[in-house]
């Protein structure tokens, strides 16, 4: 965190200001702003998680967790129906605020589809198709 937050914010303030140390020095500022901040992120969440082991919380995030390909293909499909000319075209015409909540929206529906899918059957749709397939197979999905 003490190394990405920094480099962040120089690569945010060199963004805002027409990159004045040049498209290299720019990319080469967010290269190595990234991975740090995002490994300070998931170590935070596992700090948490340690400390708060039984939050329900984390039985709502396991879920979606369990679907990862599901939820994966799942948003690729409905970002590309709500952003994208092929539907809804919404890309162009909204701000980031209104991106941020309709993408919160999503991943919101996506945990609880989740919660609701797995209490009925062991895996998600896609999961059980890929499980099939790697095992050459049928599986049972309850």
């Amino acid at each position: 965190m003490a190394a990405g937050l920094p480099l962040s914010l120089l690569y945010v303030w060199s963004s805002m200001n027409g990159h004045p140390f040049g498209n290299t020095l720019h990319s080469v500022c967010y290269f190595i702003s990234v991975y740090p901040l995002g490994f300070a992120y998931a170590a935070g969440l596992c700090l948490l998680y340690l400390k708060w082991k039984e939050g329900s919380v984390w039985k709502w995030l396991a879920a979606p967790g369990r679907m990862a390909l599901t939820n994966y293909i799942g948003q690729s499909v409905i970002g590309m129906f709500l952003f994208y000319g092929i539907g809804l075209g919404w890309g162009s015409t909204i701000g980031l605020l209104q991106t941020e909540v309709i993408v919160l929206a999503v991943f919101l529906f996506q945990m609880l589809f989740s919660r609701l899918w797995l209490s009925g059957f062991k895996f998600g749709p896609l999961e059980w198709i890929w499980r099939m397939l790697t095992y050459g197979k049928r599986l049972a999905i309850r």
